[in-house]
């Protein structure tokens, strides 16, 4: 009977050694399933911040190419626009001594112009005989010598005389009445125009013709005769 019993206790020592076996495991079983599953979502978690910094990089690239290309950009503008002032500069610097140059050459060819008028006005005063005709005949010489010269450099008149009135060419100085020019033909010029190279540098003063108020004579008339 003690033996029975003791066989007992022993079979239930056993068994309960092996539940708490079991459950040992089993609770190593779900420590270790619960490690692996945190270890999973650690990983993911992982996954999603390498993925963001990897965004941040490329988006981070994207902004250091674009200001590269926005420096590079202002760069080369700088660059551009110190050439064109530069380049303003010198076609300024080269039109001024343009200009210096052709006033030098006109003015050395009117040299022998001024002589002229200073020989005729010398040998005016020094001969009681020269006459009238003389003085006429060298200044005539003179002014086509001017003319000439004038003419080489590009001027040309602008002879109105008879011609019909043109406002791109005439300054009309007024109207007056004629029974000889035609309506809005030019009557009288005060003053010659002048082109320079088809460019005009002064128009023609002149009177424009209209037609007359065509009264009657006996208007005229003192009524008193």
């Amino acid at each position: 009977m003690k033996e029975d019993e003791s066989k007992s206790e022993v079979n239930i020592e056993e068994n309960e050694a092996a539940d708490t076996e079991n459950e040992l495991n089993s609770d190593a079983k779900d420590a270790e399933n619960v490690e692996t599953e945190g270890e999973v979502r650690l990983d993911s978690v992982d996954e999603e911040e390498k993925k963001i910094i990897e965004i941040s990089n490329l988006e981070l690239k994207k902004l250091q190419e674009t200001a590269d290309k926005a420096q590079a950009n202002w760069e080369r503008y700088l660059r551009e626009k110190a050439e064109l002032d530069n380049f303003r500069k010198r076609s300024a610097r080269d039109q001024d001594e343009s200009r210096k140059r052709a006033n030098e050459g006109l003015i050395s060819d009117l040299l022998p112009v001024l002589d002229n008028f200073e020989a005729a006005l010398a040998a005016a005063s020094q001969s009681s005989e020269m006459n009238l005709d003389a003085m006429k005949t060298g200044v005539e010489m003179i002014l086509g010598q001017m003319k000439n010269l004038l003419s080489d450099n590009g001027l040309q008149e602008v002879d109105a005389t008879g011609q019909v009135f043109d406002p791109a060419l005439h300054d009309a100085l007024g109207e007056e009445e004629s029974e000889d020019v035609a309506e809005g033909h030019v009557l009288k010029q005060l003053r010659k125009g002048y082109k320079l190279r088809d460019r005009l540098i002064r128009p023609a003063s002149v009177y424009v013709a209209k037609k007359a108020n065509g009264e009657p004579e006996q208007s005229k008339i003192n009524p008193e005769d």
